[in-house]
């Protein structure tokens, strides 16, 4: 019965996370739009997404470490892995079903962190180009750089050397 529950737990973390996905990707599309009320919009959403996963997340460890113990007689505290679970299952089906599962959300968690990734460079880009416009506007020139003539320097500079004793 525990199998069961598990498995429902599963499916639901799935469609969490196919939901966060097509959010991530909303969120690329915000970032290359520079569509700032988009994005909030955007991460609002992503958020409760998060804790959605985080809550089943929570629930799914709990009930896989019931379901340990159960099977071992003895407390079982620590979070247990799909695999574990996957390995003291015998029903044929449970089996299947949780292996199925394991490899939709490793699937799924791989794609999502290639998109966070490129939303991260996407960001990280705009920040530098934000700061390079800024320096570009508030910088003063710097006037080293450009030709003027010897006579009108900026500074004040002496034509002679340190050591010249024609001073």
């Amino acid at each position: 019965m525990e199998t069961a529950i598990i498995i429902e737990l599963l499916d639901r973390l799935i469609v969490a996370h196919e939901r966060l996905l097509v959010v991530s990707k909303e969120k690329t599309q915000s970032i290359i739009r520079n569509d700032l009320n988009a994005l909030n919009a955007v991460i609002r959403s992503e958020m409760k997404l998060v804790n959605e996963i985080r809550e089943l997340e929570s629930q799914r460890t709990t009930e896989s470490s019931r379901m340990m113990s159960a099977i071992s007689g003895r407390a079982f505290f620590r979070k247990v892995t799909l695999k574990q679970l996957i390995a003291v299952v015998f029903d044929a089906e449970h089996r299947i079903a949780l292996q199925n599962q394991h490899v939709r959300l490793s699937e799924l968690l791989q794609e999502l962190k290639q998109v966070t990734a490129h939303n991260q460079e996407l960001i990280r880009q705009s920040l530098d180009f934000i700061r390079f416009s800024i320096d570009i506007f508030v910088s003063p020139v710097d006037e080293s750089l450009t030709y003027s003539h010897p006579q009108h320097a900026p500074w004040n500079a002496s034509r002679f050397g340190v050591y010249n004793s024609q001073r």
